[in-house]
């Protein structure tokens, strides 16, 4: 489940970081919407079925006629694979024209087609495949007369992707004359929860800084260089601390709020400093007498999104602290996290409690501020007798939405669209959510050790609050701290009595 940094005013975290008294910049992070790893694939539209090589694969093709236009032939899989093939051809040669020779496009969407093509060839790339992988509709309403399909950009980002990574498209196909080739008529974005889309190289040229740690992606023009050894520091502390297997980078997309907010999607400009999502990945693609399987398997790649004016002002208020970015420390942490342990669902306080003690003691100051916040927002009266919450919805407070009228029951956070999202909640309520799951781990730093505490927050991400059981909980962090959760959880409200009490 990606994990998003809550954004805070860039005023508000200067005048909290050189003010000298107890305000100070909150480490408070939120999640992005789930990925659903198991969604089942998408059910084709008016019955539309991947037919076998050499078949219609759908359309009504010879039965319908155009004025002026003749008969149009069904589009058949062997047509599909082809396009696949000549298109794949097209991103291996790098020749954009080659590229567009399989387009109708013109004009604005033309340029687009261009800019993407120059995009995903800046991105250093292994792997750059487009294959179709599932029949949408026969025959799209309106003037074309051809089929939406489904294809899949497989892509490998060198460095970052252990297995190539897939992004959904949706093109629309028109057949040239009455019985040549198809042709690319209209491009879109998939709208499926895990198609990875939209990434910047969808949304208009940019440019790509490479680090040893980092593949840095960012609008033209944006002095992203400035900011880049911050957040090569900050993803090599996670890389070095908690190695992820074929994954010696990380791709970072730092783009203004504005486009953070595009690219997490349903999201308002300003909500997030930073955010993680997981996108599918494609080990192999599975052949036969339909259309390319795109096999995604047990892995996922991830991809990384930052706030660059954010990233900029507390780069500069810590005074370039130690240990690299604050944000890309947390934010990393999740990557590594969801790259090492893409199936298991851990308690929420371990999620991001984890993250952010590693980004609060990569630099004293950094740390000082957390607790100075804490101090802010918690009185003697209301300190926490308990572990932050384990589940989502409690985690995040009134997550739920209005009652169900006829049953009375709450609707689930991932119906859609959700009446009451969490940042319409009191965002006190989620910061001392996400303090308190780091004070967690604080005090398992003080108590038993750094390296300590790092295996314990590994281990918790093998922990699955959907399949094991409190008693499989126990005996993990039994194993890590030789006591059982009862005494951590007694362990750490008195350490956070002791330490914040007035």
């Amino acid at each position: 489940m990606p994990s998003g940094r809550l954004s805070l005013p860039a005023a508000a975290l200067l005048a909290a970081l050189v003010s000298g008294c107890a305000a100070s910049a909150p480490v408070t992070v939120t999640p992005a919407r789930p990925l659903e790893s198991t969604q089942a694939a998408p059910t084709p539209r008016d019955g539309a079925v991947p037919g076998p090589g050499g078949e219609a694969a759908g359309g009504r093709g010879g039965e319908e006629t155009r004025e002026g236009r003749g008969e149009k032939a069904a589009v058949t899989t062997d047509e599909l694979i082809a396009l696949g093939a000549e298109l794949t051809a097209a991103l291996e040669s790098g020749d954009v024209e080659q590229w567009l020779a399989l387009t109708t496009l013109t004009g604005e969407d033309a340029q687009q087609q261009r800019d993407w093509f120059a995009g995903v060839h800046a991105v250093p790339m292994d792997v750059r495949e487009m294959h179709p992988t599932w029949l949408l509709e026969r025959d799209v309403d309106g003037p074309v007369h051809g089929p939406l399909v489904e294809f899949s950009f497989r892509h490998q980002v060198t460095g970052v992707d252990a297995q190539p990574a897939v992004e959904l498209y949706e093109f629309t196909l028109e057949r040239v004359g009455t019985d040549g080739p198809y042709r690319i008529v209209g491009v879109s974005g998939s709208e499926d929860l895990d198609s990875a889309y939209p990434q910047l190289w969808d949304l208009g040229p940019i440019e790509v800084v490479e680090t040893e740690h980092t593949v840095l992606i960012a609008e033209p023009d944006s002095g992203i260089g400035e900011l880049s050894a911050a957040l090569d520091a900050g993803a090599a502390a996670v890389l070095e601390a908690f190695p992820v297997e074929g994954v010696d980078r990380m791709s970072v997309t730092v783009v203004d709020e504005e486009l953070v907010a595009t690219v997490y999607q349903e999201s308002d400009p300003g909500t997030y400093a930073g955010f993680v999502v997981p996108v599918p990945a494609s080990p192999v693609v599975e052949t036969g007498s339909g259309l390319p399987d795109v096999v995604t398997g047990d892995s996922i790649g991830a991809r990384l999104v930052v706030d660059q004016e954010y990233a900029e002002d507390e780069w500069g208020a810590y005074d370039e602290p130690a240990g690299g970015s604050p944000v890309m420390r947390h934010e990393g942490l999740h990557l590594a996290m969801t790259l090492r342990y893409p199936d298991d669902i851990p308690p929420r306080w371990a999620v991001e409690g984890f993250a952010s003690w590693f980004e609060v003691t990569g630099d004293p100051e950094v740390l000082a501020s957390h607790e100075d916040w804490y101090r802010v927002l918690t009185t003697e009266d209301d300190l926490p007798d308990s572990l932050p919450p384990s589940g989502y919805e409690e985690f995040f407070g009134d997550l739920h939405g209005e009652p169900d009228e006829e049953s009375g029951d709450e609707e689930s956070i991932w119906d859609e669209p959700l009446e009451d999202p969490w940042w319409d909640s009191d965002p006190d309520v989620v910061e001392l959510a996400y303090l308190e799951s780091a004070n967690v781990f604080l005090y398992v730093d003080a108590t038993f050790g750094p390296e300590v505490t790092a295996a314990l927050g590994d281990a918790l991400h093998t922990h699955d609050l959907w399949l094991d059981d409190d008693e499989d909980l126990d005996a993990l962090v039994h194993d890590h701290l030789g006591v059982d959760l009862d005494e951590l959880e007694g362990g750490y409200v008195d350490w956070v009595h002791d330490t914040y009490g007035r």
